[in-house]
C-alpha cells in the first residue's frame, strides 16, 4: 500500500512540470517576469501564443463598460504622460497638474489621428493656436527628400490643398492637381474648387499659365484686365533702319492709294486681323514708331518745300 501511495505522488511530480509549467517569476530581489521564467528587464512580459490576436500584452476591463484605461509614464514629479483607450479612442495626455491632462494624440477607431484635439474629423487633424506642419529633410544628398507627396490615386477629386476660408462656407480654396485634366490649379468656389472649370490660376504641364483660362497657348495669358507701374518689352527689330540713307521712303500718292484699297496703313495689321489674333506689344510699338519715323521725313520734307516757295511770295 506505502508502495503504491509513493508511486502516486512520483507519477505526478514527474508530469506536474509539464502540466502545470511555471510561466511566471515574482523574486523577492531582481526581474520580474510574466509569461517568462527568464525576465531580462526589470519588468518583462512575453506571449508564446501562435494566434496573432492573443500576441502581445492586454488590459481589458470585463462586461459591457468600457471605462479610461492605459498606461502612465512618470518621468520626475508631475510630469508624466499616460496612454488610454476608453471604448472610442486611444489617446495620449500630458499632465499638467491639478487634475489637468492636456490631450496631445489621438488615434479613433475609425482610423483618424488628430494632434491637439480628441475628437478628429479627418485621416490628420491638427488643432491649435499655431498650427504648423514641418518638413525637413537631412543636409548633404539626402535634403531633397523633404517632401510631401499627395497622390489622388484615381482622377476623382484632384490631390491637392484644401483652404477653408470662414466657417461658413464649405471649401472655398484649392491648390493642386484639378479633377479632370491635368496641370496645376489654384480654384476658388464655395462647393468645388478642384474642378477644373473654377480654376484662378492654371498651369499646363507645358509650363503655359492661365489666368481667369485654363487653356493658355502662351507663356502667360490673362483672360481680363491687366493694370501695372511699368511694363519692359524686349524687342528687336528698332526701326532706325528709316533714317538710313537707302531707306525706300514710299510717297504719300502711293500711301493713299493703298489705303484706298486696303483702308489701314501699310504693314499695319487690319481690324479683322487685331480681333483674332491679338497685338504683340514689342512689335507694335516698333511698328508704330517706323510711322511716325516716317512721317517726321514728310514733314521734314514739306519743311523743305515751303521754304523754297516763301521768297516767290
Amino acid at each position: 500500500m506505502k508502495r503504491s501511495v509513493l508511486f502516486s505522488i512520483l507519477f505526478i511530480s514527474l508530469f506536474s512540470t509539464d502540466i502545470f509549467a511555471q510561466s511566471n517569476t515574482f523574486p523577492t530581489t531582481g526581474n520580474v517576469g510574466i509569461g517568462t521564467i527568464n525576465p531580462l528587464w526589470p519588468l518583462t512580459l512575453a506571449s508564446t501564443s501562435t494566434i496573432t490576436a492573443n500576441t502581445g500584452i492586454a488590459l481589458s476591463f470585463e462586461g459591457e463598460s468600457k471605462p479610461e484605461i492605459g498606461y502612465r509614464f512618470k518621468a520626475n514629479g508631475l510630469n508624466y504622460y499616460q496612454v488610454i483607450y476608453n471604448g472610442s479612442s486611444i489617446q495620449w495626455k500630458h499632465y499638467l497638474g491639478a487634475g489637468n491632462y492636456q490631450p496631445r494624440m489621438t488615434l479613433t477607431n475609425s482610423g483618424n489621428l488628430g494632434i491637439g484635439t480628441i475628437s478628429p474629423v479627418a485621416n490628420l487633424d491638427i488643432v491649435s493656436g499655431r498650427s504648423t506642419l514641418r518638413v525637413a529633410g537631412n543636409s548633404g544628398a539626402d535634403s531633397w527628400r523633404a517632401r510631401i507627396l499627395l497622390d489622388r490615386g484615381d482622377n476623382y477629386r484632384g490631390a491637392g490643398l484644401w483652404i477653408q476660408a470662414s466657417a461658413e462656407s464649405e471649401l472655398d480654396w484649392y491648390a493642386g492637381v484639378p479633377y479632370t485634366g491635368a496641370g496645376f490649379s489654384i480654384g476658388y468656389h464655395g462647393a468645388q474648387p478642384e474642378y477644373r472649370a473654377n480654376s484662378k490660376l492654371f498651369i499646363k504641364p507645358d509650363g503655359n499659365v492661365g489666368i481667369g483660362t485654363t487653356t493658355p497657348t502662351n507663356k502667360l495669358e490673362v483672360n481680363g484686365k491687366i493694370r501695372s507701374k511699368e511694363v519692359i518689352v524686349e524687342a528687336t527689330g528698332w526701326p532706325d533702319y528709316v533714317f538710313a540713307d537707302d531707306y525706300d521712303l514710299p510717297t504719300l500718292a502711293e500711301i493713299e492709294t493703298y489705303i484706298n484699297t486696303n483702308k489701314h496703313l501699310p504693314g499695319v495689321p487690319s481690324a479683322k486681323q487685331v480681333e483674332e489674333n491679338g497685338v504683340s506689344l514689342g512689335e507694335m510699338n516698333a511698328l508704330l514708331l517706323k510711322k511716325i519715323e516716317e512721317l517726321t521725313l514728310y514733314i521734314i520734307e514739306q519743311e523743305k518745300r515751303i521754304k523754297k516757295l516763301e521768297p516767290q511770295n
